[in-house]
């Protein structure tokens, strides 16, 4: 075994099931972020433009600015995919206090 793989495999063995967690987490959020090729954030809403053209988006959406409508989700506490954009392949995004634009 090589020498950094056996002390990982001892520190990985000595972790408590919390710290585990922790790090198996860290280690999601780390390879998510390789699929985001841009971040837009205006207000109090942001956008996330994914390599494969997909949207997620998440914070204030009183005005419909993440493409829901504001009466059923007048805000967004976790990144949902926008739903009006469907199929199409977005290639840049950006966002103003109000509103969000979409380039396809």
């Amino acid at each position: 075994m090589h020498h950094n793989q056996d002390l990982d495999a001892r520190k990985n063995a000595n972790m408590s099931d919390q710290e585990r967690a922790k790090a198996v987490r860290a280690h999601k959020a780390h390879a998510a972020v390789r699929n985001y090729i841009d971040v837009q954030a205006a207000g109090l809403h942001s956008l996330v433009l994914h390599r494969d053209g997909g949207v997620t988006a998440f914070g204030d959406n009183s005005y419909g600015q993440l493409g829901y409508d504001p009466a059923e989700m007048p805000k967004i506490l976790t990144a949902e995919v926008i739903p009006v954009i469907g199929e199409f392949k977005v290639r840049q995004i950006a966002t103003g206090p109000m509103h969000t634009l979409v380039l396809l």
